[in-house]
């Protein structure tokens, strides 16, 4: 059967449930091919504007599904069923020949027990989805029933102490030992052993819905939209995370480091094990050696906490705080009963990560939103680097441990040891690398020496002679005996014991200077990684923990990965393995689940989303326009400024001062043009600091402070909301008698305010872009990325290396986002400038295809031929037009 008669046969709903009275024509259209989409088990690229109502069409499209694939699955089984009783009553009432009964007692034992299979699972999904249900009802009704408990309590609490003693704090103490230490200690895995094998069977039936996001933020928002729709009373949802998104153990949060945090949660249930474990006299345990908000016996009630709505990562962290239980392992606990799971990036798209979390991807959907710079992304979350002072440090603390407890290891133990060590000492040689390849680098102006080499994985490890090591061995070996954690502990008492030692020295060095004024020498102190917080919180840091991910990725497949390391006498010298091919990562998820979705708001270019995929007839493309009226948007290509002067900002002109000047003289035009606020994105932060540098010293920085407020993005992200929020400020609520007409934004493409920042409204009447973003060509990384594409993956069209079609969706891609902050709803308008004539050297139908479907239909023909003069006469009237039409509105 073609791939035509499969999606006639596929039967997509005309309506779905949405939380407004009617779902614009382009929602429909997103549900409609995401419910198709989802029903072929397809991979789908969905590309809808931020501002249509992306999060609710995924949200309605995807329950909708998820509601009929459960009901379609229950009457198809019941079909099966029907169908099989029929057939025997049929084979019943016919008459034996006799001849072959054993064949025919054999056939009718097997669709007896096809039957039975089926009856099986059947019942198996009633009683589950009965289950599910009375926990969700369980959960509503269990605020009501605590309220009234807690209001009983008091009042039993006040009857009792009338007529009792007060209790002792003997008895208090003993009370709050028992709350700590009657729970037996589980492991890390065995927390959720007895559950997951309990739900084997049931889980793998269950088909859920893994949301995945970049950040928490987005995560959130998910959520805020999923409780306007229908679905919030009844979906079942959990939103997991990291133990530092998630710890409410506050000495425990202050260590600052994911793997401190990591590192220190282990230790604290590993020390509940080993209390419960001796035979001595159950002891009150602080929070300094035991977790008090560590309770596996109490999660199955957390989960009915959870379940009363769905929860975003700080619900869930509120949520652990009311129940002073950990969120955690609460979420964990929470999974199997979950029908949309919300978790970020990099859980997802980490193997191991997935694996900790109990998360089968089989027969599953997998929606990722702000998936425009998935490559990139999964690369980076694979990548991994390590300095020279974290090899020092960890082999500091390997030799230590050894030197102090060797003749208590068996020959196993040490044969490995011996091993790690030889492979820190192996990297540490390479940090150590004569320098005579060296070569003397320009940066911003100053001479630096800078050595830089790049190895395959299997040169690497050739240099290194890692070949003879088996690293999974050693790696399990790690693991097992948790070495990084004895061994950091073990240097922390060497080094508390040094320290204690330096201070006796320091007050003698004291009384020394007051007698004879002649200073004795300190003990000097190794590199610490444990370190003192402004607190007095200790600090841990496992740097063995890092050496570890990299030979990890050094086990991955061997061509898929390159070494590079940077000598730099200015700074830390680093080793980085870097991952050159996410395919392998992203083929893992997309082998497993059912359905793959990649959402964003900007998607194209696509090329380089169809290389992820290996089955290309599993590729579903949809993309839609806006929600506003065509003639709320235009796109504009400048190719030279109001004197005619060519604009090119390509790399060898982009410094050219009378192309500064021309830029200069056009932003003032526009100043003059664009009512409210106006953004300008810059290819680079040091790129923006020359212009602003030329325009101060040519005056042009005065002349547009006269028409507008300048602002500057900040290079610290923290300073980013400070600086949004004066040049809002600017615009709707101005100073009396202010000439300024609005502000104007000098931004950064990539940077904070080109992702993660809305120009809605006056606060983005006008887009421009200066230039085009393409990455330093020059960059190692980015030069060995491009030839190991030209290497594996076919030409793209007109015969162009796929290296070099990748580089110009990097810049397209970064276009793409910076344009995209303006235009957030169905009234708002706005217009977006291209400032560079290579932007008018192309086709339409080139541009159309780089740009979002909703910006390439309103890019401006006459681009490629208007004079300067024309296009600002076509601005003035697109404005002019606007504010007649807000002036009848009000």
């Amino acid at each position: 059967m073609s791939n035509e008669e499969i999606d006639r046969s596929v039967v997509v709903p005309d309506t779905f449930p949405f939380p407004f009275e009617k779902p614009y024509d382009i929602q429909l259209n997103f549900m409609r091919s995401l419910y198709k989409t989802l029903e072929l088990g397809k991979i789908g690229i969905f590309e809808s504007p931020t501002g249509t109502g992306k999060s609710l069409s995924i949200i309605c499209g995807a329950m909708k599904w998820l509601r009929d694939q459960k009901m379609k699955q229950k009457i198809e089984v019941e079909n099966l069923i029907a169908e099989e009783e029929k057939e025997k009553l049929r084979k019943a009432s016919e008459k034996s020949t006799g001849f072959n009964w054993l064949t025919e007692h054999e056939e009718n034992f097997e669709k007896n027990l096809q039957t039975l299979s089926l009856k099986d699972f059947l019942d198996k999904q009633v009683k589950q989805e009965k289950e599910y249900s009375d926990l969700k009802i369980k959960a509503k009704n269990r605020s009501k029933n605590k309220k009234l408990s807690a209001q009983n309590k008091k009042i039993l609490q006040a009857k009792s102490l009338n007529g009792q003693e007060k209790p002792t704090d003997s008895d208090i103490k003993l009370s709050d030992e028992l709350d700590l230490i009657l729970d037996d200690y589980k492991s890390d895995d065995d927390d959720f052993k007895e559950f997951d094998d309990e739900e084997t069977d049931n889980d793998a039936q269950v088909t859920k819905i893994y949301f995945c996001s970049r950040t928490h933020s987005q995560i959130s928002q998910f959520i805020g939209e999923l409780k306007k729709t229908i679905y919030s009373d009844t979906v079942r949802v959990v939103t997991i995370g990291s133990r530092m998104n998630l710890c409410i153990n506050d000495s425990v949060v202050k260590l600052g480091s994911f793997q401190a945090v990591n590192d220190r949660c282990l230790e604290l249930q590993k020390n509940k094990k080993s209390s419960n474990k001796s035979g001595s006299k159950k002891t009150k345990l602080d929070s300094s050696t035991h977790c008090p908000y560590y309770k596996p016996s109490e999660y199955s009630e957390f989960n009915l906490k959870i379940l009363e709505e769905a929860y975003d990562i700080e619900d869930f962290g509120r949520a652990g705080r009311d129940e002073k239980i950990c969120p955690y392992y609460g979420a964990r606990f929470s999974i199997p009963s979950a029908e949309i799971i919300a978790l970020p990036y990099n859980i997802l798209f980490q193997k191991e990560t997935r694996e900790s979390f109990s998360i089968n991807l089989k027969n599953q959907i997998v929606i990722i939103d702000e998936a425009h710079n998935l490559i990139d992304t999964i690369a980076q979350i694979h990548s991994v680097e390590i300095t020279d002072q974290h090899v020092t440090q960890a082999l500091t603390q390997i030799n230590n441990y050894v030197n102090r407890y060797k003749s208590r290891f068996s020959a196993k133990n040490m044969l490995y040891l011996r091993q790690l060590i030889n492979i820190l000492t192996g990297l540490q040689k390479v940090f150590n690398s004569k320098n005579e390849d060296a070569k003397l680098e320009n940066d911003n102006g100053k001479l630096s020496l800078k050595l830089n080499k790049l190895w395959t994985v299997v040169e690497f490890m050739t240099i290194t002679k890692f070949f003879s090591l088996n690293f999974i061995k050693i790696l399990k070996f790690c693991e097992e005996t948790q070495l990084e954690k004895k061994s950091i502990f073990s240097y922390f008492q060497l080094i508390g014991f040094s320290e204690k030692f330096s201070a006796k020295l320091k007050e003698e060095n004291e009384e020394n200077n007051q007698e004879n004024k002649k200073p004795v020498k300190l003990v000097k102190k190794e590199t610490n990684p444990i370190q003192e917080n402004h607190d007095n919180t200790i600090s841990i840091k496992s740097p063995l923990m890092l050496i570890k991910q990299f030979m990890k990725a050094l086990s991955s497949p061997l061509y898929d990965g390159r070494i590079i390391l940077t000598i730099d006498p200015s700074s830390r010298s680093t080793l980085k393995y870097m991952l050159l091919n996410p395919n392998i990562c992203f083929d893992d998820i997309v082998s497993q689940a059912k359905s793959v979705i990649l959402a964003g708001g900007t998607m194209k270019p696509v090329s380089d989303f169809e290389h992820l995929v290996k089955e290309k007839q599993r590729l579903e493309y949809f993309s839609c326009g806006h929600v506003i009226p065509k003639d709320n948007m235009a796109c504009i290509g400048l190719s030279s400024g109001p004197t005619g002067v060519k604009f090119d900002f390509s790399f060898n002109y982009r410094d050219n001062s009378q192309i500064l000047d021309e830029l200069g003289r056009q932003l003032i035009k526009l100043c003059s043009i664009v009512p409210n606020g106006m953004v300008v994105f810059f290819v680079s932060y040091d790129y923006l600091d020359k212009v602003i540098n030329h325009f101060k010293k040519n005056n042009f920085l005065d002349k547009l402070n006269e028409k507008k407020k300048v602002f500057y993005e900040p290079k610290l992200s923290s300073e980013c909301d400070r600086v949004f929020n004066e040049y809002a400020k600017a615009i709707q609520k101005p100073r009396l008698n202010c000439s300024h007409n609005g502000a104007i934004l000098f931004a950064v493409v990539g940077g904070k305010m080109s992702e993660g920042i809305n120009f809605c409204d006056e606060l983005g009447r006008c887009v421009v872009v200066v230039g085009q973003p393409f990455a330093n060509i020059k960059s190692l990384e980015l030069q060995e990325k491009m030839q190991y594409m030209n290497k594996t993956q076919e030409k793209g069209p007109g015969g162009k290396q796929p290296g070099q079609v990748y580089y110009e969706n990097l810049c397209w891609k970064a276009i793409n986002q910076s344009i995209g902050r303006a235009i957030r709803h169905q009234n708002d308008y706005s217009t977006i400038l291209l400032i560079d004539a290579r932007y008018c050297n192309q086709s339409l139908l080139t541009l159309k295809e780089k740009l979002p479907q909703w910006i390439g239909d309103s890019f401006k023909q006459e681009s490629f031929g208007y004079n300067n003069s024309m296009v600002m006469e076509d601005l003035i009237k697109f404005y002019s037009r606007k504010k007649s039409v807000n002036n009848l509105d009000n």
